[in-house]
């Protein structure tokens, strides 16, 4: 997408990212997030993640799960200018401490989109906040492509404590699901947390921003310890997999 070219419905596109933007910022809750994913591929996306008042983001860098597809060194030269970093640790490409600025970080999204991903000038996007899609990016997004991986619609079709591979095989990871590496101790890496965003910070770019949401959202729900919320979330249904 040639820069300053936006045409009528990418312009409609930013105005919703920019919503979807100011909802988190207007939250002001700590671990409220937002999420613009491609319609019809599941592993191109960019996401916002509030804490402090500020913003920090993550570029989907196509590793995840078994069909991996590593972005062009073209496009890692071109999301470094920007700031956005993958280190040995990380599974996606960080930013920290951006303003809450709705309108300055739209116009961002749809420039690592361009810069990450090489998108045409129109494509398909789904907002989720929290992990409830938006309404507006239901009317913006086109429908889902036929092949389109079955877990973008929320439902947790896999989870449970753990999965096992099969045949060798790893399982197939949606980016909204965390995988806990096989030998991960959870008792001893995870219930030892006292607050989400220590447990996020200590995993991030390894597990995706949708997880720490859900554990806050648990825990403000049912008023409860880390170490509870964990449990749950590690339970079927939930967005953390244990590989075994």
């Amino acid at each position: 997408m040639p820069d300053g070219r936006v045409g009528h419905e990418s312009r409609n596109q930013v105005d919703a990212w920019e919503e979807a933007l100011r909802q988190v910022v207007e939250s002001g809750q700590d671990s409220s997030f937002v999420v613009f994913a491609r319609a019809d591929r599941a592993d191109e996306y960019v996401q916002f993640y509030l804490h402090n008042h500020l913003f920090h983001a993550e570029v989907g860098s196509r590793e995840w799960g078994s069909d991996q597809r590593p972005l062009a060194s073209e496009a890692v030269v071109r999301l470094s200018a920007m700031g956005f970093i993958k280190t040995p640790a990380h599974r996606n490409y960080l930013r920290d401490d951006l303003p809450p600025e709705p309108v300055s970080l739209a116009q961002l999204t749809l420039s690592i989109f361009a810069a990450a991903y090489d998108v045409p000038e129109e494509f398909p996007v789904e907002i989720r906040v929290n992990g409830y899609p938006t309404g507006r990016a239901e009317r913006a997004a086109e429908a889902p492509k036929s092949g389109q991986s079955p877990g973008r619609s929320g439902t947790h079709s896999k989870g449970g404590h753990s999965i096992s591979r099969e045949h060798g095989s790893p399982p197939t990871v949606e980016p909204w699901q965390a995988v806990l590496p096989e030998g991960h101790d959870c008792r001893v890496d995870d219930l030892a947390y006292n607050t989400v965003h220590d447990w996020w910070e200590a995993h991030r770019g390894r597990v995706p921003i949708q997880a720490a949401g859900w554990l806050s959202r648990y825990m403000r729900t049912h008023n409860c310890t880390f170490a509870v919320a964990f449990a749950a979330a590690t339970g079927p249904g939930a967005p953390l997999i244990l590989i075994k």
